[in-house]
């Protein structure tokens, strides 16, 4: 009887059909896809800027909508508002990824979190993935304001205060990214949930293209 035991990478299927021309030629549709997509997003990126301002700026529609709800805003409203931000991303978030990984068969592992992440399914992985969606951003958000009350001596208003478009415009972020965002991921519409975070995006490089204007 031959020996089944493979002697060499040739006699492995994985291998075989790697090496095809099927394969290779099925690897390079995929990054043509994909490649494509990329360009798709960064083009979307810089096309929702201007939107992002026009929806700030002082007639804009969400200016006249926290004029309403939350009132004159200055530095200290973005404090406040990026601190409730940095609540929900490490803290709010973070309660609500653990609770859906306690849906795993074996409860929470403690000892291997991100093997039990990797398992799991529906509501309780789209907890995590919020989650981590928030964390992988936050840090753009945290830098934006930094550099928005770094440099506020060089965009200010008659009140002292950074101008009312790039508060606002942090506003904007916050308001899709942390509420609609954060809904729409697990409320399970992927379409909308990538075209929202594509906006919030767009809304913190408005904020930059605004600086380097003001800098200009």
């Amino acid at each position: 009887m031959a020996d089944p035991t493979p002697k060499s990478l040739d006699d492995f299927p994985l291998h075989n059909s790697a090496s095809s021309p099927a394969f290779k030629g099925r690897v390079q549709e995929v990054r043509s896809h994909a490649d494509k997509l990329v360009f798709g997003f960064v083009v979307l990126y810089v096309l929702l800027i201007p939107v992002a301002s026009a929806l700030t700026r002082p007639t804009g529609y969400f200016s006249l909508f926290l004029d309403q709800v939350y009132g004159p805003r200055d530095t200290q409203s973005i404090l406040k508002v990026v601190g409730l931000a940095a609540f929900h991303t490490y803290s709010f978030s973070a309660v609500a990824s653990v609770y859906g990984q306690t849906s795993h068969p074996d409860g929470y592992q403690i000892s291997s979190p991100r093997l039990v992440k990797s398992q799991l399914r529906g509501f309780p992985h789209r907890l995590v993935a919020a989650h981590e969606a928030l964390v992988d951003l936050f840090p753009l958000l945290g830098t934006t304001t930094a550099l928005v009350l770094a440099t506020q001596s060089m965009a200010k208003n008659s009140t002292g205060s950074p101008s009312a478009t790039l508060i606002d415009k942090l506003f904007l972020h916050i308001f899709i990214k942390h509420f609609l965002y954060y809904i729409v991921y697990l409320a399970d519409a992927p379409v909308v949930r990538s075209n929202l975070h594509t906006f919030s995006v767009s809304a913190l490089l408005s904020v930059w293209y605004e600086l380097y204007q003001g800098l200009a």
